[in-house]
This record gives structure tokens, C-alpha cells and sequence, in this order.
């Protein structure tokens, strides 16, 4: 019997895109997917488009909750899951031909927990970078491995990051703590990750680019406010720290890690510094308070102890300058 498998799509305001998402994903070759719409509180015409491809097609779901984010809007979906396992898409992306197929060959040959596999950005072609280094075929890894193999690749990389490159077995979806990522909205997708890589006992991590990253040029932070600024660096500074929470878990928090991971926040740290920069004198003012009890936090302070300007130096120059300033008003 061939397997169901689940794809979940949140959607907030999507009328755009909604569409076009659901007739690309409907049309794939491999024919037994639910479609999970996770509505979250969209008020445009996310949900009536979405109901006019239900009424033509019963794969098609629809579950609305309240305007809470999107990793919020995934966790309810994968809870309404009836597949074995359940996939992740983004209302303005898409997979490629054949992905769902190529997917369940992998789940029917290894039955992992897990599987991971890349993307490319859309229409520029560009694909990820391989996943593990010197990869050049699928890869089976155990649980035993993953501190080897898997673990260091959330400091070392952006890899594992993206939510959308992962098929998870519904068994093992087991989210504790949905209220903590309610309204998440910078580094969401790495905190999933986190939690299910953590939980896996098993994954494949694939060669194959399946999915389609769409981007989007207007899409840019260039003219954020810096009250969004300030939430994002907010929500970045509380997915960090689970990381180095995680780190520990792993029994993988060498000096040799922690400095890495240390190296990879102040860079980060230093992106947001210069954004809240370019804000109006009046606003950096009237934030100065907030912006230093968020960007002093914890994990930064010990950063800034930890690197040295060495350890920086041969980074790119311009952060490099940034953080000169951030480490001299400390």
C-alpha cells in the first residue's frame, strides 16, 4: 500500500500565492498527499481560494487558527496530520517534478525519522551547497553518528536550518512547547530544527535539490522600523540561546564550538547593530534602553569575552568594523 504523505502549508495573506502553491503540489506525479492549508489568520482571500481547491480536490485541508506565526501555523498542521510522514512548504514556493516520489523511495528504503534534503533559490537556480561535506550520494546516519556528523552542522552552517528541506515521520513530530514559538518571526526555522534533529533517532540526508525557494526582491529589511528590528534581534537572541542550551545537551560544548558558535552570533549581532544604526536619531534615543537590555544579553556578553579580535579578523571587513564599535561600548 503506498504510503500517505502530508504536506502542510502555512499561510497568513497568501491570496497571492495560494493558488499557484496548491495546483503545482495537487499535480505532483506521486498521488496519495493530504494538503494541509494552516490558515493563520489570514484576511485576504487565503482560506476562500483554498476552499475553491478543496471542493475540486478532497486531498485538499483546511484548519485556520488565529494570527500566530508560522511555526505555529506548521505545528498546529502537522497536528492534523493523518500521513506517516509530513512535509513542509511555503506558500510561494514549490517542489520539484517528482520530489514527493523520490521522497517515498527513501522513506521505503530506510524508514527513517528523518530526512533531509536541499533546496534551490527560484528563478536564479541557484542550488544549496551539499549538506555534509564531500557529500556525493544519500546518507544514511544513526543517532550514534549525529554528534559527529549532524550536530556540529548548526554552528558551522545554515544547512539544517530551513524547515521546508524536511520530511519527518508523523510518529516522531512530538512538539512539547508550542506557546514558545508563538509569533516567532527571525530564526524560526532553526529552533524546529533543533527540536526535531534532537528527537530523531535516525535521518537520511539526501543530495537531491527538491524544493524551490522563491525569492522575493521587495522582500528586504532595509527600511524596518526598529521596533521590528528590535523584535527580530529579540526572537534571534532567545532561538541562540537554546542552541548553546542545545550544545551542551549534545555534549559537543568544547571550547574549540562555543567559540565558533561565539564567532557566528557576533557576526549575526553585528547585522543587527548596524541596521538599528541607520535608524533616526530620535528613535535610537527613545529605544536606547531597550536596545542594550536585548543586545547585552547573555549569550552576546559572553561572546564578546570569548573572541578576540583575532579570531575575527580575517572575516569580512565591514563586520568586522561593526563589532569593533559593539565590543568598544560594552
Amino acid at each position: 500500500m503506498e504510503k500517505l504523505i502530508s504536506i502542510v502549508i502555512p499561510a497568513y495573506n497568501a491570496e497571492k500565492f495560494i493558488g499557484e502553491c496548491l495546483k503545482k503540489i495537487l499535480s505532483q506525479d506521486y498521488k496519495n498527499i493530504e494538503v494541509i492549508v494552516s490558515n493563520d489568520g489570514s484576511n485576504d482571500r487565503t482560506y476562500d481560494i483554498a476552499k475553491e481547491y478543496q471542493n475540486k480536490d478532497s486531498r485538499v485541508k483546511i484548519y485556520s487558527q488565529e494570527n500566530s506565526g508560522s511555526s505555529v501555523a506548521r505545528i498546529n498542521g502537522a497536528k492534523h496530520a493523518n500521513g506517516e510522514y509530513i512535509l513542509f512548504l511555503d506558500s510561494d514556493d514549490f517542489f520539484e517534478d517528482g520530489a514527493i516520489k523520490r521522497l517515498v523511495e527513501i522513506a521505503q528504503k530506510y524508514n527513517p525519522n528523518l530526512v533531509k534534503f536541499r533546496l534551490k533559490t527560484y528563478p536564479a537556480q541557484v542550488p544549496q551547497a551539499v549538506i555534509l561535506p564531500n557529500q556525493d550520494r544519500e546518507e544514511f546516519i544513526e543517532k550514534r553518528e549525529f554528534k559527529d556528523k549532524i550536530y556540529p552542522l548548526f554552528f558551522n552552517s545554515y544547512s539544517l536550518n530551513p524547515n521546508s528541506t524536511i520530511m519527518v515521520k508523523k510518529s516522531c513530530f512530538n512538539i512539547d512547547d508550542v506557546n514558545a514559538y508563538y509569533k516567532l518571526r527571525f530564526a524560526e526555522d532553526l529552533k524546529l530544527s533543533l527540536e526535531l534533529f534532537d528527537k530523531a533517532k535516525n535521518v537520511v540526508v539526501l543530495t537531491d535539490v527538491l524544493y524551490n525557494y522563491v525569492s522575493n526582491p521587495l522582500s528586504t529589511t532595509s527600511s524596518d522600523s526598529i521596533d521590528k528590528i528590535l523584535y527580530n534581534l529579540d526572537n534571534f537572541v532567545k532561538v541562540y540561546t537554546k542552541l548553546y542550551e542545545y550544545m551542551e545537551k549534545w555534549e559537543i560544548n568544547t571550547k574549540e564550538n562555543i567559540k565558533k558558535l561565539d564567532i557566528k552570533v557576533l557576526y549575526e549581532i553585528g547585522t543587527f547593530y548596524y541596521k538599528i544604526c541607520e535608524s533616526s536619531d530620535k528613535e535610537y534615543v527613545n529605544n536606547k534602553e531597550r536596545i542594550k537590555e536585548i543586545i547585552y544579553s547573555d549569550i552576546v556578553v559572553k561572546a564578546m569575552k570569548n573572541v578576540s579580535e583575532k579570531d575575527y579578523n580575517s572575516s569580512d571587513r565591514f563586520y568586522n568594523s561593526i563589532l569593533k564599535v559593539l565590543k568598544k561600548e560594552i
